[in-house]
């Protein structure tokens, strides 16, 4: 089996066109493009072979130490320095983004060719996760290097972040009802686990104003729900094992 080097879906040896973009296919001889045909219900998948298949399990495991870590800063300052303690959070915040964003576009190219491939959708909700917890960091980090003096500028960067990260959930909702609606099997199980965060995330945020205990509660939860996003992940994204 070879992958499209255009759009990373995998082809079958011998064919001349990608099926998912009609792009042709090195060393092989010359047919005529195929367009997939469906039927009126949803398509099963159980895994989706995309060129980041074989980096993959890589990001996973970026993502969860990213996950251990901003666990163990929800309620342990691991250090009486701020300045070491946001730095961090920043490692952390990251590592998040780094495995998010893989999975988006691992989503995007694995998709091609697909029932619902959404590839502008699955690309913007990526880079939106990316720049909502860039700018959510560096507004961190102004607060505690600039101290009082950077206070204003750093509540306007969290702000702007906030508002990214508001963006960025109803583009999550909106790729998670689309999998669920459009696949059945291992995808459509993967849409609810991208949608079920989102409410894990508004319980954290209403459970903040109710103590010290249910925000570690919450915390573990989140953590130990993270971790399995994106071990479910490394599942689908791959050769089906």
């Amino acid at each position: 089996m070879a992958f499209c080097s255009k759009c990373g879906q995998q082809v079958a040896d011998g064919v001349g066109f990608c099926p998912a973009c009609g792009a042709p296919m090195e060393g092989a001889a010359a047919a005529a493009p195929q367009n997939p045909v469906y039927n009126s219900g949803p398509e099963h998948l159980d895994f989706i072979p995309s060129s980041n298949s074989a980096s993959f399990p890589t990001a996973a495991y970026v993502g969860i130490a990213g996950a251990v870590l901003s666990f163990i800063l929800t309620f342990i300052n691991v250090t009486s320095s701020p300045r070491i303690y946001y730095l961090l959070y920043a490692i952390a915040a990251a590592c998040g983004a780094f495995a998010m964003f893989k999975i988006f576009d691992s989503l995007k190219k694995g998709l091609a060719g697909h029932k619902k491939p959404m590839p502008g959708l699955l690309s913007t909700t990526g880079w939106f996760y990316v720049i909502a917890n860039a700018l959510l960091v560096i507004g961190g980090l102004i607060a505690v290097l600039a101290g009082l003096d950077g206070i204003g500028a750093a509540l306007a960067v969290i702000g702007v972040g906030g508002f990214v990260s508001f963006v960025y959930l109803i583009l999550l909702l909106i790729v998670a009802f689309t999998l669920i609606g459009s696949y059945t099997g291992n995808l459509k199980t993967f849409g609810w686990l991208l949608f079920i965060p989102v409410i894990i995330g508004l319980i954290g945020v209403i459970g903040a104003l109710g103590g010290k205990v249910f925000t570690i509660i919450v915390a573990v939860i989140s953590c130990a729900f993270t971790i399995y996003i994106y071990l479910f992940a490394k599942k689908i994204i791959s050769d089906g094992k």
